[in-house]
């Protein structure tokens, strides 16, 4: 729910475009092989006017390969709308098209976008040790960037033999990937790096196909915190009054009123953390014991043996800095009311 800095990762993101298809069974060890798929999906076309468009299309790929890889968010749409041809004319294709494959006679129909998201080599992108899985680490996200309630990770796994024994280990991603711009839609885009947006599996599924406003990119600074989350006046005094920590009412705000409202449509937020509000009453009861003598005490010998950000750790169970927010499930609702109660800084 915070964004990330975009040039703080774009060297993360050149990587991938250079070295993402290492040690891909399917691609062959040469240069820019991996387009080879695209170009056996162009061969396999008719040259016929009939089917044009859709070569047209693969082959705007095809050019285009290195760069798509790197893409930008700004960009995106930008470059969807120059698909030209070789005689500088908008290529339209319907890539949900099922029937584009009229001249091979009693094959299962598939939708355009499959057969480029197949070509493009998504599945070993997405499941590869080589693939994203790598870059994901290097991006220091330990949790869902639609939500910050669900940890999200990579693994380590035994890879075993036949007959039990350890050979080795595998790398598998305890996650999925959303695509900011829908791969039904844009299938060019199925393996952009900056498209890819790790998530946990609930987000990804109410999302599904629909439009949302938030990437987790961005090239402004002031764009990075777009959300606050805070408890309503209101309900700090009807807790305060009766201790009762359904009293208690976690709101979400944004800088943008659409974005909140896209937000709350796709991934059902304030309804969400209604579950987690016995973690915002921790923090109440730290703030309504500040003048107590013994918790002053304790405070004191805390300080004597940790740093503050031991301290952020040990009370609140948040790593300091907004920039860490990514690290642990609800440290944005967490930070966000420490704040409000000017606990922190």
């Amino acid at each position: 729910m915070r964004r990330l800095d975009i040039a703080s990762v774009r060297g993360v993101a050149q990587e991938y475009g250079k070295y993402v298809f290492k040690g891909c069974s399917k691609v062959p060890k040469k240069v820019n092989a991996q387009t080879d798929e695209l170009r056996n999906l162009i061969k396999s076309i008719p040259q016929t006017a009939q089917y044009q468009a859709f070569r047209d299309y693969i082959q705007f790929v095809w050019d285009n390969y290195e760069k798509i890889l790197i893409l930008e968010p700004d960009k995106f749409q930008t470059f969807a709308d120059s698909f030209v041809d070789t005689n500088g004319n908008k290529i339209n294709v319907n890539v949900n098209d099922v029937n584009w494959k009229k001249w091979q006679v009693g094959e299962k129909k598939i939708e355009f976008y499959k057969a480029i998201v197949e070509a493009m080599n998504y599945e070993h992108v997405r499941e590869s040790k080589n693939g994203y899985l790598k870059y994901f680490e290097m991006l220091n996200i330990k949790t869902c960037a639609y939500c910050n309630a669900s940890y999200i990770m990579n693994v380590r796994t035994k890879k075993r033999d036949k007959k039990g024994f350890q050979i080795g280990e595998e790398l598998k991603g305890r996650f999925e990937l959303d695509h900011f711009f829908p791969k039904s839609k844009y299938p060019f885009l199925c393996i952009s790096f900056f498209n890819l947006i790790p998530c946990c599996p609930c987000c990804n599924r109410w999302k599904s196909d629909d439009e949302s406003t938030f990437s987790l990119y961005t090239s402004q600074k002031q764009d990075l915190d777009v959300f606050t989350f805070y408890l309503t006046n209101f309900s700090i005094i009807e807790y305060v009054l009766k201790h009762d920590v359904n009293k208690l009412n976690i709101k979400l705000k944004a800088k943008d009123i659409n974005l909140k409202y896209n937000h709350e449509a796709r991934f059902h937020i304030e309804e969400l953390y209604e579950h987690f509000k016995d973690e915002a009453e921790e923090i109440l009861w730290i703030f309504l014991s500040q003048n107590n003598a013994y918790f002053k005490q304790a405070m004191e010998s805390f300080n004597k043996v940790f740093d503050s950000k031991a301290l952020l750790r040990i009370m609140y169970g948040v790593y300091e800095g907004d920039e860490n927010i990514h690290k642990r499930p609800l440290s944005k609702m967490k930070m966000d009311i420490l704040h409000q109660l000017k606990l922190i800084k």
